[in-house]
């Protein structure tokens, strides 16, 4: 179990990050409370329901994360707030992070720590996974290359489950590829410096490549990096190891989009 602690609190303005009351009354929480550790906590407009299954597959995010990429992950303190309408959730977002309006869920840090701003969807529990994903990274490994970070994102913000395909993404590539003016390409990629500056398709090619390494044997190329990151030690990227033993990657990308699309 992770190791966290909730606390429920009603955010007295929108996006107020100060002035926050605990709720007087007992609220169905989301994450079991007796847990005796302070790192994530909630603050939300609404009261949260109780979903176990949800619960489950947020808690169960870090240990995923420390045994898929074979290196620790710690507890860090994350403040995720939460809203219910749609309206005061863009209003946040539009005012603080420009730059970052229209999704929907972001991760920022300040002098204040790791936060998540997110509205209450269907696709709460994968945008949660996404962005936590980012904060732990962030904390116990620092900062990534764009594309690894987000294709990471895109990877883990799927629960465990065989194959991990994030289906969102196959139409998308897919189209793409049969449109005929797209193929992998990793320096492409490589060279996106900004969230912002990244399109939907950008995001799933992210992730194509994230999946296709994970994979296989490939997969070193990942941990290794990560390894290289936390020890603050330099590696060559992941591209040009990549170009060490398959200089045609791109091609080996796209025939595993076309088997993976066929399961």
């Amino acid at each position: 179990m992770c190791g966290w602690i909730l606390r429920l609190c009603i955010l007295t303005a929108i996006g107020g990050m100060s002035g926050c009351a605990l709720w007087g009354r007992s609220a169905a929480p989301l994450i079991l409370p007796e847990v005796a550790s302070d790192n994530l906590v909630i603050l939300a407009d609404f009261e949260l329901p109780a979903e176990a299954v949800m619960r489950a597959s947020v808690e169960s995010l870090r240990t995923d994360l420390s045994s898929t990429l074979q290196t620790p992950m710690e507890d860090v303190p994350i403040q995720v707030h939460l809203y219910r309408d749609v309206a005061a959730y863009q209003s946040v977002v539009a005012q603080r992070f420009p730059q970052l309006a229209g999704r929907r869920a972001v991760f920022v840090t300040d002098a204040s720590g790791a936060h998540i701003y997110a509205h209450w969807t269907e696709h709460v529990v994968t945008d949660l996974r996404h962005e936590l994903t980012h904060a732990y990274l962030h904390a116990n490994i620092g900062r990534l290359p764009l594309w690894l970070d987000e294709g990471l994102a895109e990877y883990f913000e799927v629960p465990p489950q065989p194959g991990r395909m994030n289906v969102e993404h196959l139409p998308v590539l897919n189209g793409a590829l049969q449109n005929g003016g797209w193929r992998p390409n990793l320096d492409r990629l490589a060279a996106l410096e900004r969230p912002e500056a990244m399109t939907q398709l950008d995001y799933a090619e992210a992730w194509l490549w994230t999946h296709y390494l994970m994979s296989g044997s490939q997969r070193d190329l990942i941990t290794a990096k990560l390894a290289a990151e936390r020890r603050q030690e330099l590696i060559d990227p992941i591209p040009l190891q990549i170009r060490h033993v398959n200089s045609n990657a791109e091609l080996g990308a796209t025939q595993y989009l076309t088997a993976i699309s066929t399961r």
